[in-house]
C-alpha cells in the first residue's frame, strides 16, 4: 500500500463520521413520521394499490430499513479504520496513540503536541508521516 493510500484510509473516517451523524439524522426523522403517522391512525401494515395510506407506511418501514442497512455499512467501514491503526504491528501504542488522537478523535496537531509532549505542532506533522510511513 503506498503512502498517499494508508493516508486516504486514515482520512477517510473523518467523511465517514460525517456520513454516519447525517444518516443518523436522517432515520430519526424517518422515524418520527412513522410515529406521527401512527399516531394519526395511519395503518401499520402495506395496503393495495388502491390503499396509497397503507402503502406509504408500508414505504417509511422500508425507508427506515434502508438507512439502518447504510448505517451498518458506514460503521462497519469506521471499525475497519480503527483496525487499520490498531492491528499495525510495525508501530508502538504511543504511534497508535497519536493516530488515533489525530484521525479517530480529529485532535488538531497542538492539543496532540501538548498531550504527547511533542515540541511543536510541526513534530506531530513529522512524527505522524513516519509513522504512517513505517505502517
Amino acid at each position: 500500500m503506498t503512502l498517499e493510500e494508508k493516508f486516504a484510509v486514515l482520512e477517510s473516517y473523518r467523511k465517514l463520521k460525517d456520513v454516519l451523524l447525517c444518516l443518523q439524522v436522517e432515520r430519526d426523522e424517518l422515524r418520527d413520521l412513522k410515529r406521527l403517522s401512527s399516531d394519526m391512525g395511519l395503518p401499520p401494515k402495506g395496503g393495495t394499490i388502491g390503499d396509497p395510506t397503507g402503502n406509504s407506511a408500508a414505504m417509511l418501514v422500508e425507508s427506515i430499513d434502508e438507512v439502518d442497512s447504510l448505517i451498518w455499512d458506514v460503521q462497519s467501514r469506521m471499525r475497519e479504520v480503527k483496525s487499520f491503526i490498531n492491528d499495525s504491528l510495525s508501530i508502538s501504542q504511543r504511534d497508535k496513540l497519536v493516530l488515533l488522537l489525530k484521525y479517530i478523535r480529529g485532535a488538531n496537531n497542538g492539543f496532540i503536541a501538548q498531550e504527547m509532549g511533542l515540541p511543536s505542532r510541526s513534530a506531530v506533522q513529522k512524527r505522524v508521516k513516519r509513522i504512517v510511513e513505517r505502517m
